[in-house]
């Protein structure tokens, strides 16, 4: 398991997730690096896509200098295309354990 599958789910324990978040038709990364695209290859997140999802989470992420990555999550209400909720998170070291 990764150091971010890890935090989402201790997001989800603390009840900090929405529940859109379990009602998803797709799951977006955005990224400009090939070692985060490899990272969320290797370790996807266990979050589910429904083809009736009501909502889009866009996952933007990172590099930081000297190590580490800064993610940002937007859940994305398809029907009004309205972010209903934001949250940014830092990885201090890579986000794959």
């Amino acid at each position: 398991m990764s150091a971010w599958e890890d935090d989402i789910g201790r997001l989800d324990r603390a009840k900090i997730l929405p529940q859109g978040m379990k009602d998803l038709k797709k799951i977006k990364l955005l990224t400009h690096t090939d070692k985060i695209k490899d990272g969320f290859k290797k370790y996807p997140l266990s979050l589910v896509e429904k083809p009736d999802g009501k909502f889009s989470l866009e996952i933007f992420a990172d590099d930081i200098e000297g190590g580490g990555i800064v993610i940002q999550y937007d859940l994305v209400d398809l029907k009004s295309g309205n972010t209903i909720w934001e949250l940014g998170r830092t990885f201090p070291q890579n986000i794959n354990r």
